[in-house]
């Protein structure tokens, strides 16, 4: 018999596999509890993030009210992750095109 942590494990590395999720290590203080997984595609994290919160207020045709609330008071707690995202690219941009002058050997949270 396959206990949960087997289970749990297996189902990751498949759907590591399919690039539905992918494992993220922080760069420092590196311990393997610290290994956290995140789905890599924007559009389907903001859905899942607000589109259950807000379904039933969707469904009654006030999604202009709910555009507001998430712009005004969510979208930027929200987005610190996703800029986290937009500064590792550039990063790694810069250092590709011969812009900075550094190495970075590793990149990360």
């Amino acid at each position: 018999m396959i206990g949960p942590d087997a289970n749990v494990s297996q189902a990751l590395q498949r759907l590591e596999e399919l690039t539905l999720v992918r494992r993220v290590r922080p760069a420092v203080l590196r311990k393997a509890r610290q290994i956290r997984y995140e789905v890599p595609d924007n559009l389907f994290c903001f859905s899942h993030c607000f589109r259950g919160k807000y379904e039933a207020a969707i469904q009654a045709g006030l999604s202009d009210e709910v555009a507001r609330r998430i712009v005004v008071g969510e979208l930027p707690t929200y987005m610190g992750h996703m800029f986290e995202d937009v500064c590792r690219q550039w990063l790694l941009r810069e250092v590709r095109e011969g812009r900075l002058d550094v190495l970075p050997l590793e990149v990360g949270r």
